[in-house]
């Protein structure tokens, strides 16, 4: 592994999320896999952290068009 800071990859825009599933790395910690979905019809599978869903769920809390979506409670911090 390289001492360099990762270069960031962008993905292209994607259109829709149509699937979540829990899932597990082997590991002791939960994971969810998210299925997004591009414009161009690629489907990507993203597994995420419990740590990156909950950053991921505040920073669009914060985004103004998702705010009839998602529910504006405070996150509770992990056990």
């Amino acid at each position: 592994m390289s001492d360099e800071a990762a270069q960031p990859i962008q993905l292209p825009l994607i259109t829709q999320c149509p699937a979540a599933m829990p899932s597990s790395d082997g590991g002791n910690e939960p994971t969810i896999t998210i299925q997004l979905k591009t414009l161009g019809g690629q489907i990507y599978l993203v597994p995420l952290s419990v740590l990156a869903a909950r950053g991921l769920l505040a920073a669009l809390v914060l985004w103004p068009p998702a705010a009839d979506v998602v529910p504006r409670q405070p996150l509770e911090p992990p056990v």
